[in-house]
């Protein structure tokens, strides 16, 4: 964080570092998603502070949509927008609060580095105590539901609830399993249980996954596993998940549909799969 002379805010972002922004405009003249004032819309997105970056033509300074410098509109006050004139690709001036996380065992050559810093800005995911991540921890259900609410960004919704016996509202993850169960991407087992201290696997997180993104499912070309056959029930879903380029199988040609799936592999799907239309 500099403010190098020409910099059009200060702090200016210098260097090399990763920002992930709330929104961007769907065209030249439309205003940031979490931008009032306007209509707009836009898709996540990442910029770097001195390298290349998406858009360009469609980038304003934030008073031509009506938001004052002084007060920037963000989402959990920590995600930003770009601020460069219409036109400029050459520099990626921020203003906002940039969000930069450093947990000691997540290290910049793991293949879940940028998706565990972004939802950790987007606050869908924590780290613990003692600044660790744990991404080789299991997931629980109750977890994986707040993460993919948070993640989404999806209001909270427990109309009717509770839904299930051993998630009463005091638990702490009632908000976002009944969040879940809404939009109709989890759902509970025949005693009228969630379970949502249960690991989660792979299978689980595929389907879930594919829910939440309304994605239709795709098995041309299938099975790309060989112990996830037509006949598994999780067939369609890590069918199209891999389709969608956010899942793979290991050296031996399995999927694993039954292991459990880590912290640090939910985070590289779920962020890789919010990218996405």
């Amino acid at each position: 964080m500099t403010d190098a002379p020409g910099d059009q805010t200060a702090p200016a972002i210098d260097g090399d570092q990763v920002l992930y922004v709330a929104s961007e405009p769907s065209g030249p003249g439309a205003a940031p998603l979490d931008c009032g004032g306007g209509g707009g819309g836009g898709t996540r997105r990442a910029v770097r502070g001195t390298g290349a970056r998406n858009g360009g033509s469609d980038d304003k300074p934030i008073s031509a949509y009506g938001c004052s410098a002084g007060n920037p509109r963000s989402r959990g006050s920590r995600n930003v927008w770009d601020q460069d004139p219409p036109g400029v690709t050459a520099q990626a001036d921020i203003y906002g609060n940039a969000c930069t996380i450093a947990f000691g065992d997540v290290h910049t050559n793991d293949y879940f580095f940028g998706p565990v810093q972004a939802l950790t800005c987007a606050g869908a995911i924590s780290g613990y105590a003692d600044n660790t991540f744990r991404p080789y921890n299991d997931t629980t259900r109750g977890q994986l539901a707040k993460i993919i609410v948070l993640g989404e960004a999806w209001a909270i919704n427990t109309a009717g609830g509770p839904h299930f016996s051993d998630v009463p509202a005091s638990n702490p993850f009632y908000p976002f399993i009944e969040t879940a169960y809404s939009r109709g991407i989890i759902s509970g087992y025949a005693d009228g249980t969630f379970r949502w201290g249960a690991n989660v696997t792979r299978g689980q997180l595929s389907k879930i996954i594919v829910g939440a993104q309304g994605w239709a499912l795709d098995t041309s070309g299938g099975p790309h596993f060989s112990d996830v056959p037509p006949a598994n029930p999780f067939y369609a879903y890590v069918e199209t998940a891999f389709h969608r380029g956010i899942i793979s199988g290991y050296a031996d040609g399995t999927f694993r549909v039954g292991a459990n799936a880590t912290r640090g592999q939910i985070a590289k799907i779920v962020w890789g799969a919010i990218q996405q239309p």
